[in-house]
């Protein structure tokens, strides 16, 4: 009867750990099952499309040798501009303009952008109106009003070379008719001057006017000029300058 009951109980005993050991499966099979089939993989964004940059715009290199190049069509480039009872220089319709009204006053404009003593300077003078004995410069080796070089034209036909060394004016060339240039109002020309070392060249419309020599050659700015050698009211413009290296 013992040996019964405890192979009884035995049995029993056996199957309650079986139902348990499958119960226990059944539960993490299932609960893995659950994961496995509740789960799923993080997503994979989709691609995205970067905005396209906007290129910036390219400037056109500056052609070797050049210094400076203006043609006045931004007004505050970089030439002195004032005016007075004595006359104005002002940017005015893609030009420098200079009025003078005052006899023996002269307006200058440096351009604040060279340092050189160096150079070659090319611009398109006018005189829009005024008298004869007028006088439209081009400058190098500014400094200030006291030291200068100037190449000038005149509405009469003449032209001049002379420099400023401490307020002392130097004449290489007094006014001196040219048959290149002609006299009168509304007359373009294209100046080119050229200061190397001790040269000075001084170019009208492709003609060579005078070549002389700078005895003390100094490093300094370009300027325009505008003057009255007699009464009256001067205009006179200046337009597309360029300086390069000699």
């Amino acid at each position: 009867q013992k040996k019964s009951n405890a192979g009884l109980w035995m049995g029993v005993a056996v199957v309650i750990v079986l139902l348990c050991v499958i119960g226990s499966v059944v539960t993490l099979g299932g609960g893995a099952a659950a994961i496995a089939f509740f789960s799923s993989p993080t997503p994979i964004p989709a691609a995205t499309t970067l905005p396209t940059a906007t290129p910036l715009p390219t400037l056109p290199p500056t052609p070797q040798g050049q210094l400076l190049a203006d043609d006045f069509s931004e007004p505050g480039s970089g030439f002195a501009t004032a005016s007075d009872a004595d006359g104005s220089v002002v940017y005015t319709s893609g030009v420098l303009q200079m009025d003078v009204v005052t006899k023996g006053i002269e307006w200058f404009s440096p351009s604040d952008r060279v340092d050189a003593a160096d150079v070659v300077i090319e611009v398109d003078v006018q005189q829009v109106s005024g008298p004869p004995m007028s006088e439209m410069a081009v400058i190098c080796r500014w400094q200030d009003s006291s030291n200068y070089t100037a190449f000038a034209v005149s509405g009469d036909g003449t032209f001049s070379i002379w420099q400023k060394r401490g307020g002392a004016t130097t004449r290489f060339v007094d006014w001196t008719p040219a048959a290149a240039l002609t006299s009168g109002t509304g007359v373009a020309h294209r100046v080119r001057t050229i200061c190397a070392g001790p040269r000075l060249r001084f170019e009208v419309d492709g003609f060579i006017l005078r070549v002389e020599t700078d005895p003390y050659p100094i490093s300094g700015d370009i300027a325009l000029m505008a003057g009255l050698r007699e009464e009256g009211q001067l205009t006179a413009t200046f337009d597309n300058v360029r300086v390069t290296a000699p």
